[in-house]
């Protein structure tokens, strides 16, 4: 599909602060799978840009920097996101990852499952390979 955005246009919106390999990461996904998801539409798209810029830090990161905050340290206790409730790690080890920051275990277990469902064998995202 051929976007109807460019890769100077959210270079643009990104102010320069990203990195340019996370940004091309996106849009070649975007390439190949943006019809298959529904974002097809401008609207849609610039929406979802905005979204990923944002969790990102507009492209900067494609995982959660970890200090571990207390807020980050939580995370490791966090049964609503499928962690254990054991301070076992599970929050370092599910933190967020990709242009999304997905987070959390059974966050991960679902896209993955998500993206077998669709035939996304290949690399829609590192996500997909993950736990």
């Amino acid at each position: 599909m051929d976007l109807p955005i460019t890769a100077e246009q959210i270079r643009m919106a990104a102010k320069g602060k990203g990195s340019d390999r996370n940004m091309r990461s996106v849009l070649t996904s975007l390439e190949q799978y943006a019809a298959d998801v529904g974002l097809d539409r401008l609207h849609r798209l610039v929406h979802y840009l905005a979204q990923l810029m944002h969790e990102s830090g507009s492209f900067k990161w494609d995982q959660e920097i970890w200090g571990p905050t207390p807020a980050q340290q939580r995370y490791d206790t966090r049964t609503d996101l499928g962690n254990t409730a054991a301070k076992d790690g599970d929050g370092y080890l599910y933190r967020g990852r990709g242009p999304i920051q997905l987070t959390g275990k059974d966050n991960y277990r679902q896209f993955r499952d998500w993206c077998r469902s669709q035939g996304y064998d290949s690399p829609i995202s590192l996500l997909c390979r993950m736990r």
